[in-house]
């Protein structure tokens, strides 16, 4: 009886427990299902926000688009472009008064002052404007701040011949360190100047442009593109002289005040345009691989005459073949005008004896870094011909562009056309580079997109310009 009892208290204790667990356990259930019910609603609610700001969405492009319709965003894009060609015209006006003074005071003489021709000066820039009375140095100033001042203030002004203009004497004026100044020339204070010769100026631009090559294969390397040339000078000048701003900025100023004094040396001339954005630096590359190849050429040429081996030298009906050969889209009075070079004295002396032409003569350099008559001559002639090349293309377009509703913007099918007319023999995918090129395009232009002719064509002279077809003679040209 007592152990009977004794299972009915442990039974009745195991079912109030079970109880108890099962009591529990609904609980935790219904709060569970309270708490999945609200996660529910969360959803829902963050659905309904997800449609609601997807909708507002849509509304506000659907706005942008009636605010901003495609055409007038085109428009805009068309003002724009005519602003930044105002911008270029007015920084060349600029720099053309630079250089109008700077030759007005070499082709003066003697013991006086140089005195430029300040109505030549302002009707090639400033058309109507009135140049005070006073010094030199004074109007200089004058026209140089009043075509600076048409400028927007974040766009450098043209920073060679800023750093060139300021020259005192032993010393230049800082630039100051604003964002438009270039790393490399940013400092406050008198910088030093030294009055660098033109051996060192081409030494300096020699070894820019070697360290440069090293320094964009290395780029290239990562998968990335050439560095600007301002942006690189500052990583050259660092190089070179360490963390010392200030010696940085003193040899960059005086290479371009060198820059400013040499620039009747080929090399030279063709830096400062590359600083001042006219040239990409792909010209500069394809003259020193054409001068490179034309060598390489009569190398070839003495091999074959010589059974194989190099004599130094070439005959001189043999080595007028080899020229015509190699330039064979030259017109004759420039090939003539290059054999009458060989018999001029060059660095190393004359490369024209008893009948044989010592072609290395012709690429010969001075101690001072300037080639012979031959080398600049080929020089010389290149820049001549993308001239003429761009006057031609200018006057085809033109020719196409009369009856225009306004005659001074070209479609690209008549640029296309006008560049055919001009080269007849120039391959479709370079027509194709020219135009995208002029029209500041990653894509081929479609046939009726339209644009400034000047606008295209300050564009297209910036690069590598090359014919494949023979030109008119000076003769033809004249009839």
């Amino acid at each position: 009886k007592a152990e009977v009892q004794g299972l009915e208290e442990h039974l009745n204790r195991y079912r109030q427990a079970e109880k108890v667990q099962e009591h529990s356990q609904k609980n935790a259930l219904a709060s569970l299902q309270k708490q999945n019910d609200h996660l529910r609603e969360s959803l829902r609610r963050s659905e309904d926000d997800m449609s609601k700001l997807m909708e507002e969405n849509r509304q506000f492009k659907d706005l942008i688009k009636s605010m901003f319709p495609r055409e007038h965003v085109e428009l805009l894009e068309r003002d724009l472009q005519k602003t930044n060609l105002l911008l270029i015209k007015v920084q060349n006006k600029w720099q053309q008064a630079m250089k109008q003074m700077g030759k007005t005071s070499r082709q003066s003489s003697g013991d006086h002052t140089p005195r430029p021709d300040w109505d030549l000066i302002v009707n090639q820039t400033c058309p109507g404007a009135n140049v005070p009375p006073g010094t030199t140095a004074e109007r200089a100033a004058f026209i140089a701040t009043m075509l600076g001042g048409l400028l927007p203030d974040n766009v450098p002004k043209k920073t060679i011949r800023k750093a060139s203009e300021q020259n005192k004497e032993n010393f230049f004026e800082g630039l100051g360190t604003g964002p438009e100044v270039p790393k490399y020339l940013r400092f406050k204070g008198k910088v030093r100047n030294r009055n660098i010769s033109k051996r060192d100026t081409e030494m300096m631009i020699k070894d820019i442009w070697k360290n440069k090559a090293k320094h964009d294969k290395k780029l290239s390397d990562k998968g990335k593109g050439p560095e600007n040339m301002h942006e690189f000078l500052y990583v050259y000048f660092q190089a070179k002289h360490g963390n010392f701003q200030n010696v940085i900025v003193e040899n960059a100023m005086n290479l371009l005040e060198g820059v400013k004094r040499y620039v009747d040396d080929a090399d030279v001339e063709m830096f400062g345009l590359i600083l001042d954005g006219e040239l990409d630096e792909e010209v500069y590359t394809d003259q020193l691989s054409m001068l490179e190849r034309l060598l390489v050429h009569f190398e070839r040429t003495d091999a074959e005459e010589n059974h194989g081996k190099l004599s130094g030298s070439l005959g001189t009906e043999v080595f007028e073949r080899a020229l015509r050969k190699f330039f064979s889209n030259k017109v004759d009075e420039r090939l003539d005008e290059l054999m009458e070079s060989i018999s001029e004295e060059h660095p190393n002396g004359v490369p024209l004896s008893d009948g044989k032409v010592v072609y290395k003569k012709l690429f010969d350099e001075d101690r001072e870094f300037n080639q012979g008559p031959f080398a600049e001559g080929v020089r010389d002639q290149m820049v001549d011909e993308r001239e003429e090349f761009v006057s031609d293309i200018e006057a085809a377009i033109q020719l196409l562009t009369g009856n225009n509703p306004d005659p001074s913007c070209a479609t690209a099918a008549q640029i296309k056309k006008a560049l055919l007319d001009v080269d007849p023999k120039k391959p479709l995918k370079d027509v194709n580079k020219y135009l995208q090129r002029g029209f500041q395009q990653t894509a081929q232009p479609k046939d009726n997109e339209s644009i400034e002719i000047d606008t295209f064509l300050l564009f297209l002279k910036q690069g590598v310009l090359k014919r494949s077809s023979k030109p008119k003679s000076e003769a033809e040209r004249k009839l």
